[in-house]
Formats: C-alpha cells, sequence, structure tokens
C-alpha cells in the first residue's frame, strides 16, 4: 500500500529475528488535503451514479409506456 504523504524517516533491524522496522512520517496536512479530495471524488461519483440510474429507470419506464408525471422532473 502506498501512502501520499508519508515519508520514511528511518529504519532498524532486529539483529535477533532479522525484522525490519521502518519509522514513517505522515504530513499530516497533505493526508487532510488528499483526504478532502477523495471525499469530493466520492461525492462526484455518488452523484453521476444517482443521474444514471434515475435515467436508466426513466427509459425503462418510458419504453414501457408507464412514464407518470413523477419522472417528468
Amino acid at each position: 500500500m502506498t501512502l501520499s504523504g508519508v515519508e520514511i524517516v528511518d529504519h532498524w533491524q532486529n539483529p535477533a529475528t532479522g525484522e525490519f522496522f521502518a519509522l514513517a512520517r505522515l504530513d499530516l496536512d497533505a493526508f487532510t488535503n488528499n483526504l478532502d479530495k477523495v471525499k469530493a471524488l466520492d461525492q462526484k461519483v455518488t452523484s453521476s451514479r444517482m443521474r444514471q440510474s434515475f435515467t436508466r429507470s426513466w427509459k425503462k419506464k418510458r419504453l414501457k409506456g408507464k412514464v407518470n408525471e413523477e419522472y417528468l422532473v
């Protein structure tokens, strides 16, 4: 996994087990900015999906000859 705005600042290897450990620093401002971008993108995708769903539903009703006033928004 890659985290944007994270920098490895130090590392250490346990001499007994050979395991590696890394100390990472997170730029909180960059992280918050990226999180805001993800939220905005999610809202756009959700809105687009809702429009697509409404359009498909309306077309199906229209093709079946069952268009009601509620679909004519």
